[in-house]
């Protein structure tokens, strides 16, 4: 007698199903690790270019130097807005895709779990013909014996 489990295709389904769920987790994940660093990226710029001025003031410079300079930190706080909203939507998207990655494992867990006690239960069975056999031909040894 071998065992067969009835449920392993949808065990099979499952399995693949968690698999492409983390798939699509590490790309959301990748996602936001590279829209977060280009959010730095700007934040730096910013944090440089407020340095560059202080240090222009503290030096002295032309208005015309520090209207550019001011212009530029405009641009660069609008490039900060949208990279934080692209930040955030990424993120969100990151915890989405690992919530149903999570779920996703833990229902192919419970179909493997189902497996185990299956093959537990096969395997009883197995050891209580084996004995259930043993049994008759000792009995029959002994009736042969008399």
């Amino acid at each position: 007698m071998f065992f067969t489990f009835t449920l392993e295709k949808v065990l099979e389904v499952k399995e693949r199903e968690a698999a492409e769920r983390r798939k699509g987790y590490e790309e959301a994940a990748g996602t936001f690790e590279s829209v977060g660093y280009e959010l730095y990226q700007w934040l730096k710029a910013r944090e440089s270019l407020d340095d560059s001025q202080t240090q222009d003031c503290q030096k002295g410079t032309t208005i015309a130097a520090l209207q550019s300079k001011q212009l530029a930190r405009t641009n660069i706080e609008t490039a900060i807005e949208q990279s934080q909203a692209k930040t955030n939507a990424a993120r969100k998207t990151m915890v989405k895709r690992k919530k149903e990655w999570q779920t996703a494992t833990i229902e192919a867990k419970k179909y493997e779990k189902m497996k185990g006690r299956k093959w537990e239960e096969h395997v009883r069975e197995m050891k209580k013909q084996e004995q259930k056999h043993m049994d008759e031909l000792a009995s029959r040894q002994v009736l042969q014996g008399r």
